[in-house]
């Protein structure tokens, strides 16, 4: 019996090992996983800046129903993008040094967000032309307030509007090009970044 034991126990303790080993690991990635997200920063106000952040969930939510090439769900974000700009323009108003230097950029926005919200055909092409300039508006928009830890990848596709090019943002690193969708997925690059 006592020999037994001897095989039995070292058997247990390895398979304990491990477990404990594995719940490590396991607990350090949810950790990683679970770490605050650093609080995004500008050259304005926390309101004003709070308000430009949901501007970029808005764009975000456009940009990928256009990679996804839904038609309908584009001219809808697209609405919801133009009321944001919106509400970010009403904020900008009591800092007129800041409302004033970003109006033509916020203008660009919600006409090219209003005329890709009132176009519905079924490939998302004519709105894919009115979203460079939205882009690059949105680009010059947090460029000029010094936007910092928002993880945004400023990402370019030269094929884009018949080989002219196009610009885009995006929270993530990978390509995934809303003037393509399917056809073309990753086609682009990075080119910028505002962290």
């Amino acid at each position: 019996m006592h020999h037994k034991l001897w095989i039995i126990v070292p058997v247990i303790m390895t398979g304990l090992w491990a477990c404990s080993g594995a719940g490590t690991k396991a607990s350090d990635q949810q950790s990683a996983a679970q770490a605050p997200k650093p609080i995004v920063k500008s050259s304005l106000d926390s309101n004003a800046t709070f308000q430009l952040v949901h501007v970029l969930d808005h764009y975000y939510a456009l940009k990928n129903a256009l990679v996804a090439t839904d038609s309908g769900k584009v001219s809808s974000t697209a609405g919801l993008l133009v009321e944001a700009v919106h509400t970010f323009s009403a904020t900008l108003a009591a800092d007129s040094v800041s409302g004033n230097s970003l109006k033509i950029y916020l203008d660009t926005m919600i006409n090219e967000g209003n005329a890709i919200a009132g176009i519905t055909d079924k490939n998302c092409e004519r709105q894919r032309v009115f979203f460079s300039p939205l882009s690059r508006s949105f680009v010059a928009i947090l460029k000029r307030v010094a936007i910092k830890n928002a993880g945004i990848y400023v990402q370019h596709c030269p094929m884009a509007l018949n080989e002219v090019g196009a610009d885009w943002l995006s929270d993530e690193e990978d390509i995934k090009n809303p003037y393509f969708g399917k056809k073309m997925l990753e086609c682009g690059e990075v080119t910028d970044s505002l962290k």
